[in-house]
């Protein structure tokens, strides 16, 4: 099971906002190369570290920005 992050719902939350990229990474704990990559989907699997982060720091539900992604039992 890998938890994956909906980059698109991401940036639109920090877009509805008018909040700068540099000061949402200074806000949520992040370097502003991390954010980016995170809100242009190069990072689609963050860790539970990072995860808890953007839902604390954006006051949201996990559910909000994630989606569980189960493995395809046919490669099992």
């Amino acid at each position: 099971m890998r938890v994956k992050l909906l980059y698109q719902r991401l940036a639109q939350e920090l877009a509805r906002k008018h909040i700068s990229l540099n000061c949402w990474a200074s806000k949520l704990g992040f370097s502003r190369g991390h954010l980016s990559q995170l809100v242009n989907g190069r990072r689609p699997y963050p860790d539970p570290q990072t995860r808890q982060k953007l839902q604390d720091g954006l006051h949201l539900k996990f559910e909000d920005l994630f989606e569980v992604v189960l493995p395809d039992e046919r490669k099992q």
